[in-house]
């Protein structure tokens, strides 16, 4: 069970294998083709986890542990964490091959090694701005992410997809959406209040390319202040995600999973 959810809780490995989630402030992995979960021993005793990423491989899960707000690295099989840099919790994160993107509310979007070091920053907040959900695009050029203005609850209701050049800063609004995700199938995967939709995507050009279509409808938004979707896909088209009914929920949800057909299993 999940309840006051405020950043994302979930992941899907990119081989879709397996699913790490937050539960009772530590990490759970469960492999899909099991219905029992393990504790990733080496979590607990940190406050808080969240925002659990895995690494391109699978074999590590990098997280945010509140109790000296830093990001950390663990081993599936479990561990001693590893500290990789300081930061606030964030607004989403994500692991590619370029590294792990992060963004913190009053620092902008930063880029670290999962070996540790000092950030980099990739783009600059400015007034009146949060930005949420950065992935770097194929090639490294270009940061993914959510943009919302102001300090309103439901900002993340009017807030859109963007991509913005690290070379030269220009930026390009893609579509109204929030917790755009990219996929190696040339898609992006977005969320609308509660719906998540899908839209043809090509990452050369930075262009929309067909129409959206409805992937699932009821997935559980973050209370404020972050607006994320708590729903993780993997390269193979399994989508995971919590259940929930309102676009800035905090009640009580399960974990939930889909295949490609849109068959659900709690």
């Amino acid at each position: 069970r999940f309840g006051g959810i405020d950043r994302r809780m979930i992941d899907i490995s990119p081989d879709g294998t397996h699913l790490v989630y937050v539960a009772s402030g530590r990490l759970y992995l469960r492999a899909m083709a099991d219905h029992d979960a393990k504790e990733i021993q080496g979590t607990d005793g940190y406050q808080a986890v969240k925002n659990p990423v895995f690494s391109p491989d699978g074999r590590s899960v990098a997280f945010h542990a509140a109790s000296d707000q830093t990001l950390k690295k663990i081993a599936v099989t479990g561990g001693a964490a590893v500290t990789i840099c300081p930061s606030d919790l964030p607004f989403g994160m994500s692991w590619g091959p370029d590294g792990i993107v992060f963004a913190q509310r009053s620092k902008g979007i930063s880029r670290v090694s999962p070996d540790g070091g000092t950030p980099d920053v990739l783009v600059d907040p400015k007034d009146g701005e949060v930005s949420e959900s950065p992935q770097m695009l194929p090639g490294g050029q270009y940061v993914l992410f959510t943009l919302a203005t102001g300090t309103a609850v439901n900002r993340w209701d009017s807030a859109h997809a963007v991509v913005q050049s690290i070379a030269t800063g220009e930026r390009k609004t893609i579509v109204a959406g929030a917790d755009a995700r990219y996929l190696a199938t040339g898609h992006l995967v977005y969320a609308v209040g509660g719906s998540v939709s899908a839209v043809p995507f090509d990452a050369q050009r930075l262009a929309v390319t067909g129409s959206p279509v409805l992937v699932v409808a009821g997935v559980m938004r973050a209370s404020a202040p972050s607006g994320a979707a708590d729903f993780s896909i993997s390269r193979n088209g399994t989508l995971i995600y919590v259940p929930g009914t309102s676009s800035l929920s905090s009640g009580h949800s399960q974990l939930g999973l889909t295949d490609r057909k849109g068959k659900m299993e709690l």
